[in-house]
């Protein structure tokens, strides 16, 4: 099937979308799914069952096309160019216009169903909802089979198609309006709530003879309440807040017996349906201390929850989420990036740490570094507590799959609550110094844990005791894998469980699978894959997102895997220019990274393609790049830690300096080859010039890193940074090149 088959690319491009990423959306919405080809993926799924839409869609009025079209499909928002945008006008009104009442309908549902509900269990919902509306026909199951075959792609397109118009944000906004009112409450819906939520479905889509349908699920108002506020003008939803005052024949009641009774505490059978509820916290970016607040709990336990929130946040000040200085020539590099825990608070010996036993057995168990600090201010938290209570707490967090009837001792439960509360602050503390939320429409964030839940806190346990090998209260610092922290911000920051396997391959490590990002309901990515990096705390960030994934390559697990680069061709030809005078400078204008899907290979996984004023200079593997740049920079660390070789106008030249070949960006436009360090002469480095130009200089270095060793420097420490080379060259006996890439973010501080 053509571009012009689905939605039309000239219709794309006059909206702004380039023509790689018309390529990359199309070929992933045939095989992963989006919203370019949600409209035509649907006519297929209707076309193999032999349905028409209009003998499904049996409430009439439901969606007014007319005005969904008005509302919806006037912008779209995704990523191009590697930046969240918001695109509209006549061209995005073409492209998006409407036609099936199916498709709009599904999108809806998808989108109010993701505020509410695990991935899991929109995916369940949806297939019960389909095989209610498709039944099997004379015995014959074939519908199993259609279904099942497509539906992993459907709701991905309904899901892409929903956030490619900014849906899923009017949805967050409406649920967090909900959940101050206290009509909802955190965490998604238990499971066992499945089978209503797709009664309810099939009465607003295929029982038009039925007025009313009566629920006590606080939930499925709230889905409810989306839907109508996103296109479905003729559901109302009564006796569940503001009522809209409307008069219509298809009306959602909510039985509203209070969530809460009259001393804002709930019965015990309704803490145990909250507890089984499918984990999910909503925190806010501009106010986290108040996450508990909408927990079921006394307003005294919330006080406490605030405080010690708090002071959890002060304790993971006592801790760095860094880069690890490993990475350097002397070093080999690894299949994956490392980042590195590091004690800033004052280390303490075991009897010091149990002045207060009650604090040391949770931060034993639980912080990242027994530290004094942490000590200190734990014990100003939980210092009042019952150290049975603190006993039991412990006893919770250390069991896998504890009982949660464990937690239903009033005193048990709101000390697990309070301490739950300072470890979240903790954690949330410290991965916030490498998340980038700036980006979020709504600045709220959904973690995966919840009320009466020790999940969390029982996966950092495991975590800290499987990567700790010595005790905690001596060390100063300990790594940890760059995707194992994905992993763990995944959980914290969008809800993402999900397991990252390791790398096994014995490939080359530029040509590696290193997964770099993760995709569910919001996207998370490594920084380095948007935005130009010039500091190794650039490197280690990570980006959410909360705009559509369709055009970027991922595999149907959300998964985003790097790709395998093409080899860049070096320079054959006559001996290249020598000059023993290195200048500071670099190009007119910098270049632009773009992701983009590796077409020679696995078109699910992504490469990084560097342009230059338009024109492809190359692609790369991201996570080698992270790694090159920070191998070059710490070598740069040790150049300025060393003594700076003293030159003069006249002299310019250490033992053995004999000039250099100097790299500019044309090299790499016009030729397209790598000026070859130490191919007419061992001692004769490449000089990249790379000043002001930070996507050029990471880009020319993870190139240049398979030819020989890199290094960041500005003319100033140029001699420092070859006799620095030349001596461990020397030493180690490896018959390594050198390349040196000049202009470094600190000169271009200074200029």
């Amino acid at each position: 099937m053509s571009i012009q088959a689905t939605v039309g690319s000239s219709g794309l491009i006059a909206a702004g979308i380039s023509f790689g990423d018309v390529a990359t959306l199309y070929t992933l919405g045939r095989r992963v799914g989006n919203w370019i080809t949600a409209e035509n993926g649907d006519k297929e799924l209707l076309a193999q069952l032999e349905e028409d839409e209009l003998s499904v869609l049996q409430r009439r009025g439901l969606i007014d096309i007319t005005r969904f079209q008005k509302r919806w499909d006037c912008r779209l928002r995704l990523l191009e160019n590697n930046k969240p945008r918001r695109i509209t006008g006549r061209s995005v009104e073409e492209l998006l216009r409407s036609k099936s009442q199916w498709t709009v309908m599904m999108i809806c549902v998808v989108a109010a169903l993701d505020e509410f509900a695990s991935s899991s269990m929109v995916r369940s919902i949806c297939k019960a909802l389909l095989h209610r509306l498709f039944p099997s026909q004379d015995g014959i199951d074939m519908t199993e089979d259609v279904l099942n075959s497509n539906l992993g792609m459907r709701i991905e397109a309904w899901r892409s198609a929903g956030t490619v118009r900014e849906m899923n944000v009017s949805c967050r906004s409406k649920r967090n309006d909900l959940m101050k009112e206290g009509l909802v409450v955190q965490g998604f819906m238990p499971v066992a709530e499945t089978a209503e939520v797709v009664e309810f479905l099939h009465w607003l889509i295929a029982q038009d003879s039925t007025e009313m349908f009566r629920t006590s699920s606080s939930d499925i108002a709230a889905i409810g309440c989306c839907l109508s506020s996103l296109s479905f003008e003729s559901l109302t939803v009564e006796n569940f807040g503001r009522s809209s005052g409307r008069e219509t024949n298809c009306r959602l009641i909510y039985d509203s017996t209070p969530l809460y009774n009259g001393y804002g505490v709930t019965s015990q059978d309704g803490r145990r349906k909250l507890g089984s509820r499918e984990l999910s916290t909503v925190v806010s970016l501009t106010q986290p201390e108040e996450t508990f607040s909408t927990f079921p709990i006394t307003h005294a336990i919330a006080q406490k929850c605030r405080l010690a929130w708090e002071r959890g946040s002060d304790a993971g000040k006592y801790v760095a989420l860094e880069g690890n200085n490993s990475h350097t020539w002397e070093e080999p590099p690894s299949s994956d990036l490392t980042m590195c825990f590091t004690n800033k608070g004052t280390s303490v010996t075991v009897l010091r740490g149990r002045k207060d036993p009650k604090a040391w057995s949770l931060v034993s168990l639980l912080a990242i570094f027994a530290s004094q600090e942490v000590c200190d201010i734990l014990t100003e938290v939980v210092g009042r507590e019952s150290p049975d209570a603190i006993s039991q707490v412990v006893r919770v967090i250390n069991t896998p799959d504890s009982d949660p009837a464990a937690l239903d001792d009033p005193d048990v439960r709101d000390t697990f609550t309070v301490c739950q509360a300072f470890f979240m602050g903790y954690y949330y503390s410290i991965f916030s110094a490498v998340v980038d939320t700036s980006t979020l429409e709504v600045q709220t964030v959904s973690g995966h844990w919840g009320y009466r839940s020790p999940e969390f806190l029982n996966k950092m346990a495991q975590f800290l005791r499987r990567t700790t090998n010595s005790t905690k209260t001596n060390r100063i610092s300990w790594e940890v894998a760059r995707t194992h922290v994905l992993s763990l911000v995944a959980n914290l920051y969008a809800n993402i469980e999900i397991n990252i396997p390791k790398t096994t391959s014995n490939a080359p490590l530029n040509h590696q699978e290193t997964c770099v990002g993760v995709i569910g309901k919001r996207i998370i990515l490594t920084n380095s894959l948007l935005n130009n990096c010039q500091t190794v705390e650039d490197i280690l960030r990570f980006v959410i997102l909360d705009c559509d994934a369709g055009g970027i390559p991922h595999t149907p697990g959300g998964l985003v895997l790097t790709g395998i680069p093409p080899r860049r061709d070096t320079w054959e030809g006559e001996t290249p220019p020598t000059a023993t005078e290195i200048a500071f400078s670099g190009p007119d204008e910098d270049c632009t990274r773009h992701i983009e899907a590796d077409w020679d290979a696995v078109p699910e996984h992504l490469l990084l393609c560097i342009r230059y004023k338009g024109r492809r200079v190359g692609s790369l593997n991201p996570a080698y790049a992270d790694i090159a740049f920070f191998r070059a920079d710490a070598a740069a660390r040790q150049v300025q830690h060393a003594r700076f070789f003293e030159r003069t106008p006249s002299d310019t030249t250490v033992d053995g300096f004999v000039g250099a070949h100097p790299c500019e960006l044309d090299d790499f436009t016009i030729s397209g080859r790598l000026v070859t360090p130490g191919r007419h002469d061992p001692n004769k480095p490449v000089a990249v010039h790379t000043a002001g130009s930070p996507c050029f200089r990471y880009a020319a270095n993870a190139w240049y890193t398979e030819l020989g060793d890199t290094v960041f420097v500005d003319d100033d420490n140029f001699g420092q940074a070859f006799e620095n080379w030349s001596s461990w060259k020397n030493s180690s006996g490896l018959a390594r090149n050198f390349v040196t890439l000049i202009g470094t973010y600190q000169s271009e501080r200074a200029v």
